[in-house]
């Protein structure tokens, strides 16, 4: 689906003081088209609450599919022209000892780096 198809649907999504929906508009302006939902809320639970009870579309990140799991009544759709990837950044206050979660997750960040260097190098 296009950004322009996407668009012309009745949309629920972040209110526009969200940064996640400040990035939706701008790349929806790189296409050429303006979101205009129906429905504005300031959190993705809502969004999604809207989903399950209404005619509603969203634009999430691709992420979001394991929300879905099992869902047989949404359907996921990647969206098109212009394509879009972001990188997400980890920052860690520098205090010791580190609790647990905060291990946890730097320790999950750092294997998915070494996973994406290394299929980075098998691919090419």
């Amino acid at each position: 689906m296009t950004w322009a198809e996407a668009a012309a649907r009745p949309l629920c999504l972040l209110s526009g003081d969200m940064q996640n929906r400040r990035i939706l508009n701008a790349i929806a302006a790189r296409a050429g088209v303006r979101l205009a939902p129906k429905i504005a809320t300031n959190s993705f639970l809502g969004v999604l609450a809207h989903l399950r009870r209404g005619p509603w579309c969203a634009i999430l990140p691709h992420t979001f599919g394991m929300v879905f799991t099992g869902v047989t009544d949404l359907r996921l759709m990647p969206l098109t022209e212009p394509g879009h990837a972001q990188e997400i950044v980890l920052v860690l206050a520098d205090r010791m000892p580190q609790s647990p979660m905060v291990r946890a997750l730097q320790d999950c960040a750092l294997r998915a780096a070494a996973e994406r260097l290394f299929s980075a190098m098998r691919a090419g």
